[in-house]
């Protein structure tokens, strides 16, 4: 089946228009905050769109179960982020983008092994507590913190409901050494991003290395443990492109980082996420490429860059970038390739 059909080629759009809605939300145009609120409503409601097209015409595609659920979490996150200190408290944002992004993973990672957890109410509830909350702090209304508030709980609520449905599913796989230590890395986001936010670059740079130092523990006692397993590589590689977009994202926010750059990362994050999806669905290899890691490495080169105020750390910057788009290239053309000879 056609990966670039109407369902698809929706959800594309719904990803193009997210640097729109960035630059009307930074326009100082009087109404151009009422245009970004009602741009990202109907970017929402597009979401419902594409996947009622895709089952009514039976277009559904391996790509497109992975675009939709990345064009959903790059718009709400995108928001998010934007908005903090503009109602939205950064707490809120970081609980609701750390637990969309890593429920995400793992419903693509049990749906490839044929497991379905059925969407409840409560996850249903949570979408549409998320896109009331948000668009309310996008035109300035009253009891925003509130609606947020409410979002947050339904959120964790959700989450923890989906998380017992999954173990209930795959026994002891999910939850081992390996995947906790990641999970724990996963955590430290949250002081990373208080740290930063709060101008504290010193327990900044700890916190970070903290993070870093993780990433080869969880690989060792994955080792020691002998419970290296598909997922536990797979999240392992997830929680590395979470953590470096993410610190990209707040770097730029507390401006450490032009904003110009937010349009750019959230293009990369996006590209990269869809073609190491392709790639895997391709060779079914879940372990990182040296590319992957080349990439990895450069990106945390990058942070310490910036965290340190190091002059040339905006080189680093766009080295980091270039490595990001090897590996698309490389992810793309093995895709195609394989696509084409099978």
């Amino acid at each position: 089946m056609h990966m670039f059909n109407a369902p698809n080629l929706i959800t594309l759009l719904r990803i193009a228009l997210i640097p729109l809605f960035v630059l009307l939300f930074f326009s100082p145009w009087r109404y151009a905050h009422l245009l970004a609120a009602a741009l990202f409503l109907l970017l929402s409601l597009t979401d419902f769109i594409d996947g009622y097209l895709a089952r009514k015409r039976r277009q559904v595609t391996d790509f497109g179960k992975l675009l939709d659920p990345i064009a959903d979490k790059l718009l709400i996150s995108t928001a998010l982020v934007l908005l903090i200190g503009r109602g939205v408290e950064w707490w809120m944002a970081l609980i609701i983008i750390i637990r969309e992004v890593l429920l995400t993973a793992l419903r693509l990672y049990i749906v490839k092994g044929d497991i379905v957890i059925a969407a409840s109410w409560l996850g249903k509830l949570k979408t549409v507590s998320q896109i009331v909350a948000i668009t309310a702090a996008l035109i300035g209304a009253p009891l925003v913190y509130w609606l947020m508030l409410i979002a947050v709980v339904l959120t964790l609520v959700s989450g923890i409901g989906y998380l017992v449905g999954i173990r209930k599913a795959t026994g002891n796989e999910i939850i081992n050494v390996p995947n906790t230590i990641t999970f724990m890395r996963m955590l430290l986001l949250i002081p990373l991003v208080l740290l930063i936010s709060r101008g504290n670059t010193t327990w900044a740079l700890v916190c970070f290395t903290f993070i870093v130092a993780m990433d080869k523990l969880d690989g060792i006692s994955a080792s020691l443990t002998r419970q290296r397993t598909k997922l536990g590589e797979i999240l392992d590689s997830f929680t590395d492109w979470l953590i470096l977009p993410a610190t990209f994202f707040v770097l730029i926010l507390f401006g450490y980082i032009d904003r110009f750059y937010l349009g750019v990362m959230l293009l990369t994050s996006a590209l990269f996420a869809a073609s190491k999806f392709l790639y895997v669905s391709r060779s079914k290899d879940t372990s990182s490429t040296p590319l992957g890691k080349l990439a990895v490495g450069l990106g945390y080169i990058s942070i310490f860059c910036f965290l340190l105020g190091f002059v040339y750390r905006y080189a680093a910057l766009w080295v980091f970038i270039g490595s990001c788009y090897l590996s698309i290239a490389y992810f793309f053309i093995f895709s195609f390739i394989r696509r084409r000879t099978s």
